[in-house]
């Protein structure tokens, strides 16, 4: 017979479920352009640096399409360039035409005061010099507006930048034929065969880091009802126990099973890696 005394307290609820261990840092690559793959370089569980290059694709039509975007993009400075010439062309002339008009007016005035000019002629004089210097400071105006960033409104700067966004845009798109990991890690995936065909978004590789780590383990569907975020959680690797928290649950069922994230706080034991299986 064993006597105690009853207590208030916390009663411990255990509910198991098993999964794997799988990085919080993964990149998807994927194809940004109709391609096919020419050479496949790097394979899965390599190590890979930012720009570690995994295979090289081509594309015909879209060097064609970038070379031609480079013309597009030339013709358009150069066309920018001469609209820039005729404008400042246009101005000299306007201060031309001024001055022109100035030295008539004095002219006439001076005829005027002389008796040897009528004053109707005197005032088409000053109105012919009002005219040309209302025009010089349009053209002044004009030209400010090519030199500054304020030009950019304007329709020859419109089709420059635009022919240039182009041009960077296909820039990109035949760099992204050498498919790069784009961070350092390990590399997990690369579901290419040397001549398949691509087209855009097909999945080219898949990169990780090897920490840090998060468990997702599969809970029946009649226990996960007593799982909440934040519940404390020890993680069985078979070589060692990780204490974790829970950090999402999965609103939605899936074969009988709901899914559930857990964060590794403790220190991880030899042997750790992607895909272990596990027991929460």
């Amino acid at each position: 017979l064993l006597i105690d005394t009853v207590k208030r307290g916390a009663m411990v609820f255990q509910v198991r479920g098993t999964g794997i261990l799988v990085p919080k840092d993964v990149r998807m690559i994927t194809a940004q352009v109709p391609s096919k793959v020419e050479r496949i370089l790097i394979f899965p569980g390599a190590t890979v640096t930012e720009g570690s290059i995994i295979a090289e694709l081509s594309s015909p039509e879209l060097e064609q399409s970038a070379e031609d975007a480079l013309w597009q993009m030339r013709r358009a400075e150069a066309d920018y360039e001469v609209d820039y010439l005729n404008q400042k062309a246009t101005l000299n002339a306007a201060r031309a035409n001024t001055q022109e008009a100035k030295a008539v007016l004095r002219a006439a005035e001076r005829l005027q005061k002389e008796g040897l000019l009528s004053d109707l002629d005197v005032l088409r004089a000053r109105v012919k010099a009002e005219e040309v210097e209302g025009r010089l400071a349009s053209e002044e105006a004009r030209l400010r507006l090519y030199e500054s960033r304020a030009g950019q409104l304007g329709p020859g700067r419109a089709r420059l930048e635009q022919a240039k966004a182009l041009y960077r845009l296909k820039r990109e798109q035949v760099a992204s034929l050498k498919v790069r990991a784009g961070m350092a890690g390990i590399l997990q995936q690369v579901p290419l065969q040397v001549g398949q065909q691509l087209a855009p978004g097909a999945n080219l590789a898949k990169v990780a880091k090897p920490s840090p780590l998060k468990a997702e383990l599969k809970v029946s569907e009649t226990q996960a009802k007593d799982i909440l975020i934040g519940q404390y959680v020890d993680i069985d690797t078979r070589n060692g126990i990780i204490k974790g928290k829970v950090i999402r649950i999965d609103p939605a069922v899936l074969n009988g099973t709901v899914a559930v994230d857990v964060s590794l706080d403790g220190e991880m034991p030899k042997g750790v890696r992607p895909d272990l299986s596990v027991d929460g």
